[in-house]
């Protein structure tokens, strides 16, 4: 999912598009996921994917009344992906 040119080439032609991303555990602090959700979002937009389906969770922060403060893995889940067209 870094490469929109591979992501054109996978997602072209499909009608809906359901999007998982996963942490780059292997970096720490890196914005991997959220680049590679952006990108599906980006392509699916470009390509015409009438729908895009993306799993997500809920704000653990908030949920938790601020006692979970530091799972930066599910806060990337949380951030918007989508941004409308005016």
């Amino acid at each position: 999912m870094n490469s929109k040119d591979a992501l054109v080439k996978a997602i072209q032609g499909s009608h809906s598009v359901f999007l998982v991303t996963t942490p780059a555990w292997d970096v720490a602090g890196s914005d991997a996921e959220f680049v590679r959700g952006k990108n599906v979002t980006e392509v699916s937009k470009e390509t015409g994917v009438q729908h895009l389906i993306s799993s997500s969770l809920l704000d653990v922060t908030k949920k938790s009344g601020g006692r979970l403060k530091h799972v930066h893995h599910f806060a990337w889940k949380i951030q918007p992906r989508i941004q409308h067209a005016s």
